[in-house]
């Protein structure tokens, strides 16, 4: 794979947006109505049911997504649009909380202000990651249509191509659920993949459950994740608060679907102002997705995974030089990523310093308090072990983890007015080609 570079031009890709009256639309939409009329809409132009009493092949072909129609998507699904508050307090601790990781405020929020994900989508013309985890938001000045596109721009300049192709995962079981084979990543479409680092997720819950006292204790040996007597007898941790691993593993994954489920319902909100069809699902398997099954042909979106004939599935952990996981092998160790966070919080242009803008004054920002080295190391005992005992970190879920995902497309109208009427689709659907195509 080469180096990413930023996605190519279009011919409509620098026009002044404000002058497509559907950009508007969005600018000053009523939430409300757009909530109440979010339906999925799975049939879009080109599309075809080869049978059964819905059986229907469109007499249109596929009408891809314009950069300009992603661009509004994206910004509503990742775009960063402000600095976030973080966590005011913590019981206990008369400063700042330190548990947020990044002070970035996205369109779509993540547990704790930790905020690992990023996006990667794919279409007619290829397959892109937007990375905004990590970059500064608009002007927080800007309102309306100036703030929208000030935003679409923004994820614009953030998007790099991964490859020159859509990602191909094989039209089949267990590849492709049986009900997603006719209309999931067909030509015209463009879908949405949010990735989560649950191993930069799950340092970041240990770290704010050690700053209690907490003392990790596994479940299914009996034992304390690393040797932390020294740790308990320090008074860093509490041996009398006990806090099950297993247990917090699946806290880091529910929340890690969460952030994915969260960036597609912003993006399937976004469909209906639009008048776009297109819909929130799951039934692409993941493995396939990021490409657990390239030695049989199906290189997916090209993620590294490491393997243990012990495991029933292998483990994703990254792309190389592009979404890498707080994992080796991208750290040496475990102690290496508990001090890559403790240096994204406090070291020099950390989130707690007045050298990054943040949403508090420099002297609030900065009255959070660094993680001790006695910290760090604890925090990095713990990882250790998980990686160390089951070879993996976190021990039970995937490193990364992909799914739910979301479709944009074009509609058939025909299709929805023949089997369920023309209530089933908004003035905005109707719309759409004059609203956003300049009537074509």
């Amino acid at each position: 794979m080469g180096k990413p570079r930023n996605r190519a031009g279009h011919p409509d890709a620098d026009a002044d947006a404000s002058s497509v009256p559907g950009f508007a639309h969005v600018a000053y939409s009523d939430l409300t109505d757009v909530i109440f009329r979010r339906r999925s809409r799975r049939f879009g132009l080109g599309m075809s049911i080869p049978d059964g009493p819905l059986a229907w092949t469109s007499k249109s072909e596929p009408v891809p997504l314009s950069p300009l129609e992603e661009g509004v998507l994206l910004a509503l699904a990742c775009g960063v649009v402000g600095l976030h508050e973080g966590i005011p307090f913590r019981d206990g601790e008369n400063a700042l909380s330190s548990y947020s990781l990044r002070f970035g405020g996205r369109a779509s929020p993540s547990g704790g202000g930790i905020g690992t994900g990023e996006l990667i989508y794919t279409n007619d013309t290829g397959t892109y990651i937007v990375r905004t985890r990590d970059i500064q938001p608009v002007d927080p000045r800007l309102a309306g249509t100036e703030r929208l596109q000030a935003v679409v721009e923004q994820v614009r300049c953030a998007t790099h191509r991964l490859f020159e192709h859509r990602v191909e995962i094989p039209r089949k079981a267990p590849h492709i659920s049986a009900h997603n084979l006719w209309n999931a990543n067909v030509p015209g479409s463009t879908v949405f993949f949010p990735v989560v680092d649950v191993a930069q997720y799950l340092m970041g819950f240990m770290a704010m459950q050690i700053q209690c006292g907490a003392v990790f204790f596994d479940e299914r040996t009996g034992e304390s994740c690393g040797d932390l007597e020294p740790f308990i007898r320090s008074g860093l941790l509490n041996r009398d608060r006990r806090v099950p691993l297993v247990e917090t593993e699946k806290y880091g994954l529910a929340l890690s679907a969460v952030d994915c489920a969260l960036v597609c319902q912003n993006i399937v909100l976004a469909e209906q102002i639009m008048g776009l069809g297109g819909w929130l699902f799951t039934g692409i398997n993941p493995i396939s997705l990021m490409g657990g099954y390239a030695d049989a042909g199906a290189p997916g979106l090209g993620f590294r995974f490491v393997r243990n004939k012990d495991w029933l599935m292998p483990n994703p952990v990254g792309i190389d030089g592009v979404y890498e996981g707080w994992t080796p092998p991208y750290v040496a160790n475990m102690h290496e990523a508990a001090q890559r966070m403790a240096a994204m919080k406090f070291g020099p242009q950390g989130a707690y310093t007045a050298n990054r803008p943040g949403p508090y004054s420099p002297e609030i920002q900065s009255s959070a308090v660094p993680y001790s080295d006695e910290f760090v190391a604890c925090l990095g005992t713990v990882a250790q072990y998980v990686h160390d005992r089951y070879g993996k970190f976190p021990s039970t879920t995937p490193t990364i983890y992909a799914r739910p995902y979301a479709q944009a497309h074009h509609l058939d109208l025909d299709w929805y007015e023949h089997n369920l009427g023309s209530h089933s689709y908004t003035d905005a659907h109707r719309r759409h080609f004059e609203d956003w195509h300049r009537g074509a």
